[in-house]
């Protein structure tokens, strides 16, 4: 896939995040009546769709059924993290299903993310860096470093394992952007607009930024969940969305 041509809408990942009730009954079952009836209301938008509980628990073969019977991609979101051997078996079993874009934690070694990654050759696999809910302290606890070492020490992980590109907050874009040049592509989670409060949102907002201003900053997609899950139409909020990546992608053009 030549990245640099991507459409507007093709710009656009739709995160279909949704988590049943602890005390509703057949979760699985109501969890893919919510993503297939995303699919639905955003059918023919040419968007990607993000998957990600509900691959662990409803199986592979849902990216297939959402391709052919709404013409959507998916966004394989599994952030798979093992050792080489297990990351490896994944990715030999993953091989039938070619996903277009898949998730890893760069949280595993350099061997294990390119044993996968070699496996993956048709693949765009993407190295999740800093989970975008994470804050400062978050960060310390665990890298023991500030969020922009960790950032750093995470995409230095994805270059020397030779992957496509990186998953991040928007915060990180503009200095990781120049340092991986496309091909390499960088995709924003935690795209938020400002001043715009969502219930039960769990992201950083000090990490966060609205569409337009991520695709300035060199975004090569941007990723937007509650946004548009809460959205009266979700299909519109959508569409909102991508003119707004057609505008910055033409600013951005306009500016170099």
């Amino acid at each position: 896939m030549n990245y640099t041509t991507l459409s507007p809408a093709e710009r656009l990942v739709v995160a279909a995040d949704f988590r049943p009730e602890p005390n509703l009954g057949k979760r699985r079952e109501w969890v893919r009546g919510q993503v297939l009836e995303l699919a639905n209301e955003l059918k023919g938008l040419g968007v990607y769709l993000k998957l990600n509980s509900i691959l662990r628990a409803c199986g592979y073969d849902l990216p297939m059924r959402i391709y052919e019977v709404f013409g959507l991609k998916v966004f394989w979101d599994l952030k798979l993290f093992e050792t080489k051997g297990t990351l490896s078996a994944d990715a030999l079993l993953l091989a039938e299903f070619v996903p277009e874009i898949l998730t890893v934690s760069c949280s595993s070694s350099v061997s294990s993310l390119k044993a996968l990654k070699e496996c993956l050759p048709h693949t765009e696999v993407l190295g999740v860096t800093v989970p975008t809910n994470f804050d400062a302290q978050d960060v310390s606890e665990l890298y023991a470093c500030t969020i922009v070492e960790a950032v750093a020490r995470a995409a230095e992980i994805a270059r020397r394992a030779k992957l496509d590109g990186l998953v991040c907050a928007p915060a990180e874009i503009r200095s990781l952007r120049f340092k991986f040049r496309p091909p390499a592509t960088l995709n924003a989670a935690n795209v938020r607009y400002k001043g715009v409060n969502i219930e039960d949102d769990d992201q950083n907002p000090g990490r966060s930024m609205p569409p337009g201003d991520v695709i300035k900053l060199g975004a090569t997609r941007i990723i937007v969940g509650r946004p548009i899950l809460s959205a009266p139409n979700r299909r519109e909020e959508a569409k909102r969305i991508i003119e707004e990546i057609r505008v910055a992608s033409v600013s951005s053009v306009m500016s170099v």
